[in-house]
């Protein structure tokens, strides 16, 4: 994610437990895709997620972030698809 520095797996998982944990805020995602390339054993989704993020402590202080982005998928040997790599930012509009 743009301004965020770059991070692995055990690093994106310990800041999902930290945000999901906080008992002041919730997090809802909505997508929206708007395109899908297939190549082989690849796809590139383009797409935008909307971030809502419910504060508890400010009543109707809830934070919403639009963030357009792209996730190659790669297929597994089991033939399922699953995301390899991420790009996304948040949208300046």
């Amino acid at each position: 994610f743009r301004g965020q520095p770059e991070r692995n797996y055990a690093g994106l998982c310990e800041l999902l437990k930290r945000s999901l944990s906080d008992p002041e805020r919730s997090y809802s995602y909505t997508l929206a895709i708007k395109e899908v390339i297939v190549f082989g054993d690849a796809a590139i989704v383009r797409l935008v997620w909307t971030l809502t993020v419910h504060r508890k402590d400010a009543p109707g202080g809830d934070i919403t972030a639009n963030e357009p982005g792209m996730d190659l998928f790669r297929r597994q040997t089991d033939g399922s698809w699953k995301i390899a790599r991420y790009i996304a930012y948040e949208d300046e509009r």
